[in-house]
């Protein structure tokens, strides 16, 4: 087995998709339950944009198993990109609202002989609308949210992805907000030459849950706490999970002299892989710990440093990973 192989069959036999996670401190992990965040209040401008470059130091560039034999192990490598996200909001009323938006990703990274296999492309256009009402004395909100992305690695093709999601959330007081929510993604793997075995991981990944945010009275604190149900049925039985997940987020500004704000998040994931044929079962215990700072420059210019951990347990050493990154971004706030 060559050395540019070793480290792609390693994480095939994962079942984990080191694409999806470049850039993690930029984009969702798989399989983590991550409480969405706040609504933010209406502002009179009908649209909004934002741009960022960010760089990050990545341990485990192809989310290789832990403790895997020479010359397989898995290596580091640096990451650099460029991120771009809008939204323009094309219907506001009492009771109705309706907007587009999406974002854009490009990556790089410098690592050993195949970390250039992992610069990831994104393209992500959304619309969302919603509806506003009250129940009791409380406003409530309904949203409907569909989203199409488009993912290509080193400029090849690698997934397509329709994703589809309906929430509703109500205040329950000036401190407490309550949601819940469902969401399908229909996911298209099309990947070749050195991703080959992840085109096998076709499915419906389905998601339910609810979420709980506590906010401070002056609105510069907020907690949050989630938990899903998560169900992934595949084209090839292998990759079937169910699984149960839990979390919790932190935001605030501290008190300090400058205007630095912290946001700290915390998930674990439990998920049974109900068909895969080895004994005992495989399973996917997954943590995820990510502590960010954000310190705006100026009125438009934000900077931001993070560190994130990443850990999947199992019964089995070959289901077993982790991952660090270190990380820092500026970005510009049209």
């Amino acid at each position: 087995m060559s050395r540019r192989n070793g480290p792609r069959r390693a994480a095939a036999r994962l079942g984990l998709l080191a694409a999806a996670l470049a850039g993690a401190a930029h984009a969702q992990m798989s399989n983590v339950t991550v409480p969405p965040e706040r609504s933010e209040p209406i502002r009179e401008r009908s649209w909004q944009a934002m741009t960022s470059l960010f760089v990050d130091y990545d341990s485990n560039i192809g989310l290789t198993e832990e403790d895997a034999p020479p010359p397989y192990e898995y290596e580091g490598g640096l990451r650099a990109g460029l991120r771009a996200s809008g939204s323009w909001r094309l219907l506001e009323s009492d009771r109705l609202e309706a907007g587009v938006g999406g974002f854009f990703t490009q990556t790089t990274t410098q690592g050993d002989s195949y970390a250039d296999e992992y610069d990831l492309t994104t393209l992500n256009p959304r619309a969302y609308a919603a509806w506003k009402l009250a129940i009791g004395e409380r406003p409530a909100r309904i949203r409907l949210d569909y989203g199409y992305r488009r993912d290509w690695l080193e400029g090849d093709d690698f997934e397509r992805r329709h994703a589809s999601r309906i929430s509703a959330r109500l205040a329950l007081s000036e401190r407490f907000e309550a949601g819940i929510h469902y969401g399908v993604d229909l996911k298209e793997f099309d990947a070749s030459g050195f991703h080959s075995l992840d085109a096998r991981r076709d499915a419906e990944h389905h998601r339910s849950g609810a979420q709980l945010l506590w906010l401070t009275e002056d609105r510069r604190t907020e907690l949050a706490f989630g938990y899903e149900f998560l169900r992934n049925l595949a084209e090839a039985r292998d990759f079937d999970f169910e699984g149960h997940g839990v979390s919790g987020r932190l935001r605030t500004r501290l008190p300090v002299r400058v205007p630095l704000g912290l946001d700290v998040l915390a998930s674990y994931t439990d998920a049974d892989y109900v068909h895969y044929p080895t004994s005992p079962q495989r399973e996917a215990r997954t943590q995820l710990y990510r502590f960010g700072l954000t310190l705006p420059l100026a009125p438009r210019v934000v900077v931001e440093t993070s560190y994130a951990y990443l850990h999947v347990g199992a019964d089995q050493a070959r289901f077993r990973t982790k991952r660090h990154l270190v990380g820092g971004a500026l970005s510009y706030h049209f």
